[in-house]
């Protein structure tokens, strides 16, 4: 138990809201505390997730494509044209059965054939990652999308893991 006193008066329209504080104070005896496990990730105890990440498979769904072109003049410069594309899709893994949700954005990503200001790279390959590498840093689900707009193909490169064999280590 701790204790303490002290009296907080804020305007808050002069200062800067909310504002913490910190109280320091004595245990006056000791206290328990027990520690709680974070839960798994998703899908690493799902069953017949080993077998079924020896031939992996993927399940796309929510597919969009948008893109946006803005241009913007300056005497210095003349006329800019500012170009951006977005792919957004949800990658369904049948083996782990998790979705991660990915948005995909860059100037790779438009349908524009005039000049582009640089050459687009179609090996770009762009982080998808949703789970908070903190929470699960050693079994953290990683998931990075290429797509070549050039050739059509879209690659993914994803990692996870699977414990449904009572594996020591997934």
């Amino acid at each position: 138990m701790a204790t303490g006193k002290t009296v907080i008066d804020l305007d808050c329209e002069k200062a800067n809201c909310p504002v913490s504080l910190e109280i320091h104070g004595t245990l006056s005896k000791p206290i328990s505390l027990t520690p709680v496990a974070p839960p798994a990730p998703p899908g690493i105890n799902e069953p017949g997730c080993h077998v079924a990440s020896l031939s992996p498979h993927w399940t796309f769904r929510n597919v969009k494509h948008s893109q946006w072109m803005r241009r913007s003049y300056s005497a210095l410069t003349g006329t800019m044209i500012f170009r951006t594309g977005y792919l957004d899709l949800d990658i369904y893994n049948q083996a782990n059965h998790v979705t991660i949700p990915c948005r995909l954005v860059g100037e790779e990503l438009t349908n524009y054939t005039d000049s582009i200001s640089r050459l687009p790279d179609y090996n770009k390959w762009w982080l998808c990652d949703v789970i908070d590498p903190h929470l699960f840093p050693k079994y953290n689900v990683s998931t990075w999308v290429r797509f070549d707009k050039s050739s059509g193909t879209l690659g993914i490169n994803q990692t996870w893991y699977c414990s449904d064999r009572n594996d020591t280590k997934p």
